[in-house]
């Protein structure tokens, strides 16, 4: 479930956040990349 969450906002405007999630954010966006 959070991995939607991470997904959405990393596609959003964000650059805070992808820094904050900079690993997790990786192995969210691969499996996002569906979504």
């Amino acid at each position: 479930m959070e991995g939607r969450i991470a997904g959405i906002t990393l596609v959003f405007p964000s650059p805070k956040m992808i820094f904050t999630t900079g690993k997790k954010a990786k192995s969210i966006n691969a499996s996002n990349v569906q979504f």
